[in-house]
């Protein structure tokens, strides 16, 4: 019989990485298994403790995972169709020694899935393909720097994704207007 480490998991589906590490698994949890007390996207997790039943979703969803053992290790997570993961920015996990903490990164970032557009109505109607920004903080707001890397290193590219984005926080879509000298500060937003 294989080893297994429980895992809590979110029944609901979040759009983002940015609310499933926000909301995690306070909304109804399900237990899941994984071979590994780390999730890494070579992990898989399975439905039943023996390791025989992987767990398969949609790539488009996120939720919130977390060690049943430990809340303090937390993962926002999507899982693929052939049950690959993909571990959101900005999570916690422990080492073998229970009170170690790292971070995924040596920038603490946080991702946004974001719609550009040359104009207001392109961003929020969702007209070009999705793509991921970074801050290094959860509450955008005006004067917040978006980057094109979790290692925020590359400013989002106004010229070529657009002077708009639409994004989801504060509990809506939003179109945030994208200035400052180079193009990557939000200089204004409002609902879309």
């Amino acid at each position: 019989m294989a080893n297994s480490f429980a895992f809590v998991i979110s029944k609901n589906t979040y759009p983002d990485a940015f609310q499933a590490n926000l909301i995690g698994v306070d909304q109804g949890t399900r237990i899941v298994y994984s071979a590994t007390d780390t999730l890494t996207s070579q992990s898989v997790l399975y439905a039943d403790s023996r390791l025989t039943q992987p767990i398969y979703g949609d790539p488009t969803l996120w939720i919130g995972a977390q060690l049943l053992t430990d809340d303090a290790v937390k993962y926002p997570i999507s899982i693929n169709g052939s049950g690959a993961i993909e571990i959101g920015y900005n999570t916690t996990t422990t080492t073998a020694a229970p009170t170690t903490t790292t971070t995924t990164s040596g920038v603490s970032s946080y991702a946004f899935m974001a719609y550009g557009g040359a104009s207001p109505i392109d961003a929020c109607t969702r007209v070009n393909p999705m793509i991921t920004v970074y801050a290094n903080t959860l509450s955008l707001n005006i004067g917040v720097d978006l980057y094109m890397d979790a290692g925020l290193t590359t400013p989002y590219n106004r010229s070529l994704y657009g002077e708009y984005l639409s994004i989801y926080f504060q509990a809506q879509d939003q179109v945030c207007t994208m200035g400052g000298a180079l193009g990557f500060i939000i200089t204004d937003y409002t609902a879309c």
